[in-house]
């Protein structure tokens, strides 16, 4: 790809304006791979905000990895901004309670539970309570139980 150099010469300014043409269409990776670049400034102007927003509207699409993705960038601070720890912890959660059953949207899904646990645990932008991470984690691996489960029916079929 234009992006990492594997298929054509590396573009990054090719593969930028790829990026904004397909996240314009809605594609959910385009998307986030545009907002990244947007919240870094890398290749394109910084615009942390917008980045941002792209993002959790792909959150609130259903799409876990989003909120994966702006928790780390919260808890982090990346874009040069201060670490936000509570709002991170609230994207872990709201990523990890989220009840999409399309593969793509869950996939972040429970690395945002397990993120939300260790926050949880930590007392990291919420109040410290083991018990509750505990229980995440119990779910966690209770639904990854559920989905392996399905996707064995789904091929024999």
């Amino acid at each position: 790809t234009l992006h990492d150099g594997k298929i054509a010469p590396k573009n990054n300014a090719e593969a930028a304006q790829w990026y904004e043409r397909s996240a314009k269409m809605k594609d959910p990776g385009a998307v986030a791979a545009y907002a990244l670049m947007l919240i870094d400034g890398n290749v394109v102007p910084r615009h942390r905000d917008r980045g941002l927003a792209m993002l959790r509207d792909l959150a609130n699409d259903g799409f876990a990895s989003a909120d994966l993705q702006l928790g780390q960038i919260l808890e982090s601070g990346r874009g040069d901004a201060e670490p936000d720890l509570a709002g991170a912890a609230q994207r872990y959660k709201h990523g990890c309670d989220g009840t999409a059953s399309e593969r793509i949207k869950s996939a972040g899904r429970y690395d945002a539970c397990r993120r939300d646990a260790q926050m949880l645990k930590e007392g990291r932008g919420v109040p410290r309570d083991p018990d509750e991470a505990g229980k995440v984690l119990k779910q966690v691996e209770a639904q990854k139980l559920l989905d392996a489960g399905f996707e064995a029916f789904q091929r024999r079929r």
